[in-house]
């Protein structure tokens, strides 16, 4: 994992151990240690990115267009409005292969 973090700008993985330090983040925000919370993202190379007005409107239609779960919807959402230079590191066959057929950049556990 230092890997790809050494060599990808920004690095989305959506894991269970994400999961598992998202939920972690999430209660140590409720305990007012947004600071923590902070440092624990940092550690995985995890930015956050910005909601626009037309964000609702365009998960929608991820969700409607590629049938995708939303979580997925989000990291795809989230690698188009970070730009260029981000990597979505997947386990997913069909969030991989979605991702690579919207132009972004995929690592999977084969590759």
């Amino acid at each position: 994992m230092t890997h790809l973090r050494e060599n990808c700008h920004t690095l989305l993985m959506p894991t269970k151990r994400t999961r598992h330090l998202i939920t972690e983040t999430d209660q140590v925000a409720r305990a007012q240690r947004l600071a923590d919370a902070h440092t624990a993202l940092q550690r995985l190379a995890i930015h956050t990115v910005d909601l626009t007005d037309d964000s609702p409107a365009r998960l929608a239609s991820l969700r409607a267009t590629t049938r995708l779960r939303l979580p997925d919807c989000c990291i795809l959402l989230a690698a188009q409005d970070a730009g260029t230079g981000v990597t979505i590191f997947t386990c997913d066959e069909q969030l991989a292969a979605t991702a690579v057929s919207l132009g972004l950049d995929v690592r999977t556990s084969s590759s």
